[in-house]
């Protein structure tokens, strides 16, 4: 199976990325094979995702994040890979992008296989009211409505800014 996440807000991707891995290790009652590679920082990485099996754990979960940074043959071997990924049942490979064009050869083919696509846009108005009120409330942070809007408005959407500001209050 094949996630793929993109999107400018990169705190809510992230956070959605962050809950596959963590709803994945549940499932497999602790016995995972999970792994998480930079593709932009280390592309050379990218050859060992999905080679080999665990031998104790029955599925496995690789996130690859900034896979269209990584060029070249990294690029060239995801491609030949998405088509064995996407039917294998026992291999999850979650990708993660801060930009998704459908133009390019990988994100292009992943909006195209993959089981799941998420896109996550930046909030704005009522949806960033909401999500700061959301926030603050797991928190056990109680804001008044001119704190959210202040929030919102120097912040201009930034949750991770927020979320910062908000551990500050706590």
């Amino acid at each position: 199976m094949i996630y793929f996440l993109h999107g400018e807000d990169t705190y809510r991707s992230r956070e959605k990325l962050r809950g596959i891995i963590a709803e994945f290790r549940k499932r497999a009652g602790g016995v995972a094979n999970i792994a998480r590679i930079d593709a932009a920082d280390t592309p050379e990485a990218v050859f060992s995702v999905g080679r080999t099996t665990s031998l104790f754990a029955a599925k496995e979960l690789v996130a690859i994040e900034r896979a269209s940074e990584a060029g070249g043959e990294a690029e060239r071997y995801l491609l030949e890979m998405l088509p064995r990924w996407q039917k294998d049942p026992a291999f999850t490979v979650g990708f993660w992008e801060v930009e998704a064009d459908a133009k390019e050869k990988l994100t292009g083919a992943l909006a195209k296989r993959a089981a799941k696509t998420q896109e996550f846009k930046p909030l704005t108005g009522a949806a960033l009211g909401r999500w700061i009120a959301e926030a603050a409330r797991l928190r056990s942070i109680r804001l008044a409505g001119e704190e959210q809007e202040l929030l919102a408005r120097k912040h201009s959407g930034d949750l991770w800014a927020i979320s910062q500001e908000l551990e500050k209050m706590r």
